[in-house]
């Protein structure tokens, strides 16, 4: 799952005052994120992308895939965290402490992308290891419709499972589910407004 390009371009801009659609496309469009998986796939494409758009390039093309990393591993946090359809968040604050603590933390040792492990990423955990920077990355996914979307079916496909094996009562229905996504993700977006305040605070 990527985030739509608008975001990657919207950090980009921010945070190397660059952005290329043909680097997202060469990373989404062909051999779609092997970059992240395969070495000989990485060389080649850092090679092709050095070459034509020099440093600043590589920076952009490594921030990409880690906002599309960051995507997937905010989904993991959140639905496994939110297991259980609840009226709130409970202790809302708390909770938005414990998911940025655990996000950057996933986010830092992603054993999963060779990405983690190149020299210039140092520089984005950096960046992001201050609250306002993270929460502000936090609210840009989470406010996308696509990833409440992602979230709902993810949540209703295990609360279909937890009550059909065994069999238990009837399980809350989309509606309910998507409902209950829609007022975490609003509780969320104000606790992490409030959070981002703390810009240059370290987590």
């Amino acid at each position: 799952m990527s985030p739509e390009w608008t975001i990657h371009r919207k950090w980009g801009e921010l945070l190397c005052r660059f952005s290329e659609p043909e680097i997202d496309k060469l990373i989404d469009l062909k051999q779609h994120d092997a970059g992240r998986y395969d070495p000989s796939i990485l060389k080649e494409q850092l090679d092709y992308v050095r070459r034509k758009w020099g440093g600043v390039g590589v920076y952009y093309y490594i921030l990409h895939h880690l906002l599309d990393r960051a995507e997937d591993i905010l989904l993991s946090e959140l639905s496994s965290k939110l297991d259980a359809p609840q009226t709130r968040l409970p202790s809302p604050d708390k909770f938005t402490e414990e998911l940025l603590h655990s996000f950057k933390k996933r986010f830092e040792e992603d054993s999963k992308s060779l990405i983690t492990c190149l020299e210039e990423t140092q520089w984005f955990y950096e960046v992001f290891s201050y609250k306002g920077a993270l929460c502000a990355l936090v609210r840009d996914i989470i406010n996308r419709e696509r990833f409440r979307e992602k979230l709902t079916m993810v949540m209703l496909t295990k609360s279909v499972a937890r009550y059909y094996f065994p069999k238990k009562p009837t399980p809350p229905s989309a509606i309910f589910i998507a409902e209950y996504v829609e007022k975490i993700v609003e509780e969320l977006c104000r606790c992490v407004e409030e959070e981002k305040e703390k810009g240059l605070t370290k987590l």
